[in-house]
């Protein structure tokens, strides 16, 4: 049986229209109806709620600490070894050795 261009066109757009009225196309608008209002007045004594400083947030001032004390702890090793030279050859030895 061999289906002409306009019944192929007319099939897939029933079936186009049979998926899309099943799906739907309402949205839930749960975010907005449940989201608390804010007032002109809220909102002039305190424009920016979560930015703890000028350009940070609470949490990001938190992750900025961290990784701060993660990189100071991590070069005080580094720092050690340089003051105390540890992280050289001693050089007592009579053979030539390379250095860094």
């Amino acid at each position: 049986m061999k289906l002409t261009a306009t019944l192929k066109l007319s099939l897939a757009l029933a079936s186009t229209v049979v998926a899309l009225g099943s799906v739907g196309c309402s949205t839930a608008r749960t975010t907005h109806s449940t989201a608390p209002r804010l007032t002109a007045a809220q909102v002039r004594v305190n424009p920016t709620p979560r930015l703890q400083s000028l350009t940070r947030s609470y949490e990001e001032n938190l992750n900025l600490f961290a990784r701060t004390q993660d990189n100071r702890f991590r070069a005080i090793h580094d720092d050690f070894q340089m003051i105390f030279f540890l992280n050289r050859n001693q050089g007592l030895t009579e053979f030539e050795y390379p250095l860094r």
